[in-house]
């Protein structure tokens, strides 16, 4: 069983159709929130913090009952990313404890949402500003990466063993933070290339969504 938690701040039927269209047997679909007030990056940590205390502690947080499914892989969703068919599974299905679907930033330039700092360890540069990252893009189904934006983002439970120990901090986003994690222990991430998001810009009139294509990216208007 793969559990998606999604946000639900905001009310995008395009991105809520797309996500819900993913449960069936095989994925669950949780539905979190975030408080009202205080540090954006704590009001996103708090919602995802939530949401991976319980996979965390899974199966003893389920309600005793006949049947308690086991959950491999708890998967991000934020509320105004389109997820194309299947897309839990397909991202479940790639060989790797961490597993990011390819995302555009919301905000111009509008670069990829998965970053490659060879140097550094990252994350810190989109794959988007690297001519030679975007054409492997276009030929490689897996890539790696540093780190991304959780806005859908797949972890395996092998990925958790040891996160209890990270110190939660409001001066970076809780994508960087965990993205560090892995990158300081060792712990596999990848971009599947071909699980292509959508990323609603719901501000413009009439709403457009922003994809991964080729060497940038494409708009396309939803209404």
């Amino acid at each position: 069983m793969i559990m998606l938690a999604t946000l639900v701040s905001r009310d995008l039927p395009w991105a809520m159709e797309s996500i819900m269209a993913q449960e069936n047997d095989r994925v669950a679909v949780y539905k979190i929130s975030c408080p009202e007030k205080g540090h954006p990056y704590k009001r996103i940590a708090s919602g995802r913090n939530e949401a991976l205390w319980m996979f965390q502690r899974w199966p003893e947080l389920a309600e005793q009952g006949e049947y308690i499914p086991e959950v491999k892989a708890l998967l991000f969703v934020d509320d105004d990313v389109i997820l194309p068919p299947h897309a839990a599974e397909r991202l479940f299905a790639v060989n790797a404890p961490v597993v990011y679907g390819l995302t555009v930033r919301r905000h111009s330039p509008y670069h990829w949402g998965v970053c490659h700092d060879e140097q550094a360890g990252g994350p810190a540069h989109s794959y988007s500003l690297s001519r030679r990252w975007l054409q492997a893009a276009q030929y490689n189904d897996v890539l790696p990466v540093t780190g991304g934006d959780a806005s859908c983002m797949l972890i395996k439970r092998s990925a958790v063993k040891g996160l209890d120990a990270i110190e939660w901090s409001s001066t970076h986003c809780w994508d960087w933070q965990f993205a560090r994690y892995c990158n300081e222990h060792g712990i596999r991430q990848v971009v599947a290339t071909d699980v292509k998001c959508g990323h609603i810009l719901a501000e413009r009139e009439p709403p457009v969504a922003i994809w991964p294509e080729g060497e940038g990216h494409e708009m396309r208007r939803l209404t």
